[in-house]
Parts: C-alpha cells; structure tokens; sequence
C-alpha cells in the first residue's frame, strides 16, 4: 500500500522529484510529513505543491480524492485487513458509485456487504440458498438453481480477484 508523491514545481521545471510513501501503518499526520520533507529537498525556491503520479493497492477513488486526510484514513482501517480483505475493501469503494464519504463509514458498509472471496458468484448463491433454507431430500432435485442465481442475484455482485476467483458483494 503506497503513493508516488511528486513536486509540481519540480514537474513544470521540466524535472520529475517525488518519493514512494509507504501507507503500512501511517496516518494523514505521518503523510503529511513526508511530502513536506519531499517538497523541502526539491530544487525549486518555492516547492509547495503536489501530486499523486503513481499508487499500489490503493483504491482510484481514495487517489482521487487528493485528500491526505481520506488517504490517512484509508491507511489505518486498511492496514488492519488482510491482503485479500483489501483488495476487496478497494474494489467496493471504487465500485460504489465513487460514493467516498468517509473511510471508517465506508469501511462499515464494506464490512456489511462483503461475503467473501469464492470460486464464482453462481456457486456462492447456491451454496448460500442451502444454508438458509433446509430442503427435504426428496425434494432437493425440483429447485431450480437458475432460479435462485437469478432471484438471489439480482442483488448480489462480483468483483474479478488476483489470482483467481471472485469478491462477492451483496445489500448492505
């Protein structure tokens, strides 16, 4: 989890000056420290602002918001998730809607609607419906699972995850 962080003085001087900031662990307080010791080793007399050139495992929408207090944030709640969780936790905020209104709320949603990492989103319907519903044996071959993929998901959806499979996401 890191940004490149560039002078665009240094940019509009024709020079490229920036560093990587580690997120691991920091807060806005910590970030910002660090583009003012970048800014402060630019060449240019008067390096004062900014711009995010480049990020890993941080979410579009959390870059876009070019807010060190919301990346700050998103550093702290997502440093407590495993890897997988965060890759989840990045993919439901840029597919929200881009609907970034605070990162510790968003997180809560997050945690409402993520159901997972599975194989595919049919099975994770299926297997879903036979956990809340107990079906007789007898009568186990008349449901129809096409049915229940399409009842059911219509309001669930899936994410593509590194490395295989899905991130499923249902209402939250």
């Amino acid at each position: 989890m890191k940004i490149y962080v560039a002078s665009l003085a240094d940019y509009n001087a024709g020079r490229l000056h920036g560093c990587w900031i580690d997120l691991e662990g920091s807060d806005a307080e910590t970030i910002q420290e660090q583009i003012d010791a970048m800014l402060k080793q630019s060449r240019e007399p008067i390096a004062e602002e900014w711009r995010i050139d480049d990020h890993e495992d941080v979410p579009k929408c959390v870059v876009a918001s070019w807010s060190v207090a919301t990346i700050g944030e998103f550093a702290e709640v997502a440093s407590d998730m495993d890897e997988r969780e965060r890759e989840a936790f990045g993919l439901f905020l840029d597919n929200e809607v881009a609907r970034l209104r605070n990162v510790s709320d968003d997180a809560e949603d997050f945690r409402e609607s993520y159901k997972g990492h599975h194989e595919n989103l049919r099975d994770y319907l299926i297997d879903d419906f036979y956990e809340c519903n107990t079906v007789p044996d007898h009568l186990t071959n008349y449901i129809c699972t096409d049915s229940i993929v399409l009842e059911w998901g219509s309001d669930h959806r899936s994410e593509p995850a590194n490395g295989g499979g899905v991130h499923v996401f249902g209402p939250y």
